[in-house]
């Protein structure tokens, strides 16, 4: 009986050692992912700077020198100070150009304004996570201590190991004289015990992970599919200012062809949407092209046998700058939901789809890419 109270030590011992390797471990890997999400988004920031970097071109303005003063300090990304200061110099600009009635957004726009969010979205997690590992100043090493050399903690964890093996050895010896009396089975029914509650909290914080690291990726869908719906706005608002700004003069001459060549063309008769498929196929009859998507390069391409499940609404006598793009379903009924999965949802967003007639309340746009057309935006159907 005496040796109770040496058991109990023992396996307090061993318990708090498992413990503390267990959080160590812990540590570790939340330090280690957030580490390899920082690297991504600071890749993310370095791709947004060479695209906009190749989007700047010769012209030398406002917007290019903010421009060059943000991908100064993109080569620096750890310098959260320089770099947000560059990122609301260009920002700032941007702004106050589009103010401008004589500015012409181009795809330099669409690059800085790509840049200024991927930059601002880098600064916040790099903000998150500076409260949580600081870092550390810089100590010399001791007097005869090599540089490189152990630190304390290069003992501590092995010496931990090693009082975690005795305990378990020293267990296994106890369990075996006094597993007579019974107390092996009252031993292995605490230990149950406390391993289950340890058990069910690890579970219950990796479920709480697993929940923010799925929340992470779908703030990060969102935030590129609005990139990309910022894209096409932008796109828009270029034809359009450049379609009504011609009579200011500062557009050049091919600009002005172009409009002349494009107000000389009879525009197409376009439904109201929401329209009912078969409604709006027929009126588009004459310019629709039957087209099949090409999943080795991701694109829409014409189908010559004309039994694609997708069809191409533009006019052949425009220009593509000078008009919208739309895709719509060929059939203009579904027999059941998994036609729209397996055909269209790639294209198209719909609540509850089902067998019935198929109405196009928002159309899919496309732009064209070379040997087709890609998507831009997905459009929205319902059926009834």
């Amino acid at each position: 009986m005496k040796s109770t109270p040496i058991l109990r030590c023992v396996l307090i011992a061993s318990l708090i050692s498992t413990f503390q390797f267990q959080s160590a471990i812990r540590a570790q890997d939340q330090s280690a992912r957030q580490s390899e999400l920082r690297q991504e988004k600071e890749k993310a920031l370095h791709n947004a700077s060479e695209k906009l970097k190749g989007a700047l071109g010769d012209k030398q303005d406002r917007l290019s020198r903010a421009a060059q003063t943000f991908l100064a300090a993109t080569d620096n990304p750890d310098d959260l100070v320089q770099l947000k200061q560059a990122t609301d110099y260009l920002n700032n600009t941007l702004e106050e150009m589009k103010k401008d009635p004589a500015f012409a957004i181009k795809a330099r726009v669409s690059a800085a304004t790509e840049a200024i969010q991927v930059s601002k979205e880098y600064q916040e997690l790099a903000k998150a996570k500076t409260p949580s590992t600081p870092t550390p100043t810089p100590k010399q090493p001791p007097t005869g201590d090599p540089a490189g050399g152990f630190s304390l903690p290069d003992f501590v964890w092995p010496v931990a190991g090693g009082v975690a093996g005795v305990a378990l050895v020293v267990l296994a010896v106890f369990g075996i004289l006094r597993l007579r009396s019974g107390f092996w089975m009252k031993f292995d029914g605490h230990v149950s015990d406390i391993v289950s509650a340890h058990i069910g909290g690890v579970k219950k914080r990796n479920d709480e992970m697993a929940k923010n690291l799925a929340a992470i990726g779908e703030d990060q869908r969102k935030t590129s599919s609005r990139l990309e719906s910022i894209e096409g706005e932008i796109q828009a608002l270029g034809r359009r200012l450049r379609q009504g700004g011609l009579d200011g003069g500062y557009q050049a001459a091919s600009v002005k062809q172009a409009f002349d060549e494009y107000a000389r063309q009879p525009l197409p008769v376009e439904p109201e949407f929401p329209a009912a498929a078969d409604q709006y196929l027929n009126k588009m009859k004459r310019n629709s092209t039957v087209v099949k998507p090409d999943f080795q390069n991701g694109i829409l391409v014409n189908d010559v046998d004309g039994k694609g499940e997708l069809v191409l609404i533009r006019d052949a006598n425009l220009p593509d700058e000078a008009q919208p793009l739309f895709v719509v379903p060929r059939v203009t009924q579904f027999q059941s939901k998994q036609e729209f999965h397996a055909y269209y949802e790639r294209y198209y967003d719909c609540q509850r789809p089902s067998a019935g007639d198929v109405w196009i309340i928002d159309p899919a746009v496309v732009s064209t890419v070379p040997g087709g057309w890609q998507l831009r935006e997905k459009g929205v159907l319902e059926v009834r």
